[in-house]
Formats: C-alpha cells, sequence, structure tokens
C-alpha cells in the first residue's frame, strides 16, 4: 500500500502503511480497531510503554491480551506505589475480566520488560511503581504509618559517584531507601 498522511490526532502528524502508522509528532505507534479502512482511520493512539511491553511480550511468544492490557493501563494511570491487591481492587472498578491471579502472573512481565520495579516491601507485601519514563528517585519510607516520600535521586548523585570513584567501583545501577518517622509521625511522638 502506498504511504499515506491520515491527518492530524492529538497534535500530532499520522502517516499510514497498511494496517499501522506511526504519529511522528507524539513517536507512537497507532494500530487500527476493526473498523479501519484504507481511506479513513480509526485507530487509537498508543504510548510507548505499550509498545515497549508489546515487543517484550513478542519475545516471549506472548500476547498483549485484554486482561494484560487493563493492568498494563492501571498500572500507568497511577502515579503510587501499589500493590497487587491494591491493583486488582483499582481494575475492578472497571471490568471484573481480571483476576488476581492474572495480577500476579503479569507482574513479573513488567518487572522484566523495565516497565515496573519492585519499589519496596511496606507491611509484609512488595510495592511496586511504573518507572519507564520516569527518573530515578529516593524512597524515604515511614516505619510508623507507612507512608512513603520520593525525591529525585540526582540530588545524591554527585556524592555516590566521588564515593564510587574512590573504591574503583562502576555504579551500574542506584536504589536508595531510607526508612525512619515521617514529620506527621514525629509530631504524634511529641504529643504522647
Amino acid at each position: 500500500m502506498k504511504d499515506v498522511i491520515v491527518g492530524r490526532r492529538k497534535s500530532g502528524w499520522i502517516k499510514k502503511w497498511g494496517n499501522a502508522c506511526i504519529n511522528f509528532e507524539l513517536d507512537t505507534l497507532c494500530l487500527p480497531n476493526k473498523f479501519a479502512t484504507d481511506s479513513q482511520y480509526t485507530g487509537e493512539i498508543m504510548q510507548d510503554h505499550e509498545l515497549k511491553f508489546r515487543a517484550y511480550l513478542a519475545t516471549k511468544g506472548l500476547k498483549l491480551t485484554t486482561p494484560r492490557k487493563h493492568i498494563l493501563d492501571a498500572v500507568f494511570g497511577l502515579h503510587e506505589h501499589f500493590n497487587a491487591e491494591e491493583l486488582y481492587n483499582r481494575i475492578k472498578l472497571i471490568t471484573n475480566d481480571v483476576s488476581i491471579a492474572t495480577i500476579y502472573r503479569t507482574i513479573p512481565l513488567l518487572v522484566d520488560a523495565g516497565l515496573v520495579q519492585q519499589a519496596l516491601r511496606s507491611s509484609g507485601r512488595d510495592r511496586y511503581e511504573h518507572i519507564y519514563g520516569h527518573p530515578k528517585h529516593i524512597h524515604w519510607l515511614c516505619k510508623a504509618c507507612g507512608a512513603i516520600v520520593e525525591t529525585d535521586l540526582n540530588t545524591l548523585m554527585g556524592a555516590v559517584r566521588e564515593q564510587a570513584s574512590l573504591m574503583g567501583f562502576r555504579v551500574q545501577e542506584t536504589e536508595i531507601s531510607i526508612m525512619g518517622l515521617c514529620w506527621k509521625c514525629i509530631d504524634n511522638e511529641k504529643q504522647i
């Protein structure tokens, strides 16, 4: 099929090749739905995290099923740490097509794909966060109330690099979690 500029969508130009297209300004891939024709584009724009997950699943001989898509969308819709049960409860508000077992099987796939990481273990449960497209940060965990606050890791990277250099150590990955009491719990402690 001949390349066709299909038109503007969400402020980006879309170029179509057969059943797929690319939005050059948004760096996203578009896949048409079942009603798409050569003359009319009706597909959805996929975000980079979905492209990366599809590519990862393909290397494992797996597909992005509807339940996995619901999980991926929920994970990237959250802007906080989550555990599997919290993710399940959030998805349940939208659809009943996803079981807790599917969530437990999908989270390791998201981790292996580099989209999610285990942030920390809190209250006896693994907590996760989506990391794809986000800067590295420090986790500050309150041992009393379980609150988690994040700050930019770049504030400490100079000191980390300096220490690594002194030790002849090459840093490949940095993950910092600091545990203590948050300001609210310190204030509560003073009032007792």
